[in-house]
């Protein structure tokens, strides 16, 4: 009586066309509200409506976003728990998707409370940089840059290969 993982996923085209639309409402929702609040005069009156606004942290974008890598994370565990019963995988390829579901849920706790920043401070007290200045902290936002790409790009890219076979999955 207990569902199985599969019944969790959504198989037909229509129900998953639908989540990813709904996803996308969402964002655009977002932009929308900022874009408009952007151009209102409204003096004094924006400091309260800083939740709105997609440059500060603790916005709606960011929980919102924080949210949808959470759900990617969620979508990757159901993966690698039905790849991991197939019978013909010698090599153990499935387990891309393990990795991928621990960085998105990494990516997941820095959207909501923004962790590169705290680290990126640390390895500059570690190495002895001077912490003033506009020019360590944008090294320290490029260098966190390269590293979120580097390692989401490679598992994307892994992770599309995987997929490949089949066009709808991709």
């Amino acid at each position: 009586r207990q569902p199985r993982v599969t019944d969790l996923v959504p198989v037909r085209p229509f129900a998953a066309v639908f989540l990813i639309l709904l996803g996308l409402t969402g964002v655009a929702a977002i932009e929308t509200t900022y874009i408009y609040l952007a151009t209102l005069p409204l003096g004094s009156a924006g400091q309260y409506l800083s939740a709105l606004d997609v440059n500060q942290r603790g916005s709606v974008a960011t929980y919102y976003s924080a949210l949808l890598l959470a759900l990617g994370a969620a979508g990757a565990l159901a993966v690698y728990g039905i790849r991991s019963h197939r019978v013909d995988d010698y090599r153990g390829r499935y387990r891309i998707w393990l990795w991928t579901a621990a960085a998105l849920a990494w990516a997941s706790a820095d959207a909501a409370t923004g962790l590169h920043d705290a680290l990126g401070v640390g390895v500059a007290l570690l190495s002895g940089q001077p912490l003033e200045g506009a020019i360590g902290a944008t090294a320290v936002q490029v260098c966190w840059l390269a590293v979120y790409g580097l390692l989401l790009g490679t598992l994307a890219i892994r992770a599309a290969i995987e997929v490949w076979p089949s066009l709808p999955s991709f």
